[in-house]
C-alpha cells in the first residue's frame, strides 16, 4: 500500500527525518534483503520501531512499515488513510488494471464480497471438469514443430493510470477535493488565447492533449518547460487529435499581446497550441481543482499560486492520465510513448 498523498510527492525520496539506516553505498540493504529478508524486518523493527527507511539498491529508498499496529491499521483502514490502488498501479495495474488490488475502500469490499462464492470447493472442482475437456481439445489441435508464442499470447495491453485528487501530492490539491478517489474530470473554462480567441474546453473535445502552468517572464523552469513542449509539438505536428494548452498564472502581466509575441518568439504553431490568460480566480481553481498542478505557496496574494515543473497528460474524457516533469528529457520520452497508448483506447 501507499499513502495517497504521497503517491506524486515532488521529493519524495527525501526520508532523512524517518528514523532508519541506507545501509552501504550502490547496493544499500538488499544484500540483506536477498539473504534474509525476515531478519532484516525483524532488526529494524526491533531497533527502528515500526516505521524505518532503507535503501534497496541504486539509491531506491522506500519506508518499512511493520509490526501488528501498523497492520492493522492498513488492513482495515477506517478512515481510508491508505490506497493499494495508487500503490499497485504502476506495477500491478500494468498487468491488472481492474484487478481487486486496483480498488479502494468500499469498492474494494464490494468486489472481494462478490467473488467470495468464486473460490469455494464445489466452484473450483466445477471450474476443472469445465476447462478440462476445452484445453485436452485445444492441445490435441496445436500445430507439431510450430513455433509457439506464449508470452505474446498472454500479454495484456497497456493501460494508463486513471489518476484521482486522493492519489496525488496534497500540496498541488486544494483541501475541498483531497479526498476524491474516483470520477474526477477537468472543469469547464472559457479564456482567452494569443489570438485573442475564447477558448474553451470544447476546443479540446475529443482530443488528447498535454497542459501545463507557465508565464511568459519566467527566468526558470519555463525555459526548460517550453523548449520541451516544442519538442512534443514537433513529434505530434501532423496529428490534429493531439493538442498543447499552457494555462498563465500571471494573468495581468500575460495580457494577449504578451502571449503573442511569446508565441512568435519561440515558435508555437496556433492551430496546435493554445496559451491561456484570463481570470485569476478561473485559472487558480482549474490548476487546483482540475489539473492538480500548482502550490499556494507565494506572497499571499488571494488566488496567488506557483506553477510546478509538471505536465499533464488529458485523455478524451478530460480524464488526467499522467504527471511528468516538463523539464526532463527522459519524462518528456516517456509522456511521448503514453500518448501512443491513448491513442489506442
Amino acid at each position: 500500500m501507499a499513502l495517497t498523498k504521497a503517491i506524486l510527492e515532488p521529493d519524495n525520496s527525501n526520508l532523512d527525518h524517518f528514523p532508519g539506516e541506507y545501509g552501504i553505498p550502490f547496493f544499500g540493504k538488499m544484500l540483506q534483503v536477498v539473504d534474509d529478508s525476515v531478519k532484516l524486518c525483524d532488526d529494524h523493527f526491533k531497533k527502528f520501531g515500526p516505521v524505518s527507511k532503507i535503501d534497496l539498491v541504486k539509491n531506491q529508498k522506500v519506508l518499512l512499515c511493520l509490526g501488528p499496529e501498523f497492520n492493522e491499521a492498513t488492513l482495515f483502514d477506517k478512515d481510508d488513510s491508505f490506497s493499494s490502488a495508487a500503490g499497485y498501479h504502476n506495477s500491478l495495474g500494468t498487468l491488472y488494471p481492474e484487478g481487486m488490488l486496483l480498488r479502494d475502500g468500499g469498492m474494494h469490499k464490494k468486489t472481494r464480497r462478490a467473488s467470495q462464492p468464486s473460490f469455494k470447493t464445489d466452484a473450483l472442482k466445477s471450474y476443472v471438469e469445465l476447462l478440462l475437456p476445452i484445453q485436452e481439445k485445444r492441445i490435441a489441435e496445436l500445430p507439431v514443430n510450430k513455433e509457439f508464442l506464449f508470452y505474446d499470447a498472454i500479454k495484456p495491453e497497456k493501460k494508463l493510470p486513471i489518476f484521482q485528487p486522493a492519489m496525488v501530492n496534497f500540496e498541488l490539491v486544494d483541501s475541498t477535493m483531497q479526498h476524491v478517489k474516483r470520477y474526477h474530470r477537468i472543469s469547464s473554462f472559457s479564456l482567452k488565447n494569443q489570438n485573442g480567441e475564447t477558448i474553451t474546453e470544447k476546443n479540446y473535445e475529443n482530443k488528447i492533449y498535454v497542459a501545463d502552468f507557465f508565464f511568459t517572464t519566467c527566468p526558470g523552469i519555463c525555459i526548460d518547460m517550453t523548449r520541451n513542449m516544442l519538442k512534443i509539438q514537433k513529434k505530434t505536428i501532423n496529428n490534429p487529435n493531439i493538442m498543447l494548452l499552457s494555462f498563465s498564472v500571471t494573468p495581468k502581466i500575460d495580457s494577449v499581446p504578451q502571449l503573442k509575441k511569446y508565441a512568435k518568439e519561440k515558435g508555437v504553431i496556433d492551430r496546435k497550441w493554445n496559451l491561456v490568460t484570463g481570470d485569476k480566480k478561473q485559472i487558480y481553481e482549474l490548476a487546483r481543482k482540475s489539473y492538480l498542478a500548482v502550490k499556494t505557496q507565494g506572497n499571499g496574494d488571494e488566488y496567488d499560486m506557483i506553477h510546478t515543473e509538471n505536465f499533464m497528460l488529458i485523455d478524451k474524457k478530460r480524464q488526467i492520465r499522467g504527471f511528468y516533469d516538463g523539464t526532463n528529457p527522459e519524462d518528456i520520452d516517456q509522456l511521448l510513448e503514453d500518448i501512443e497508448t491513448l491513442k489506442s483506447e
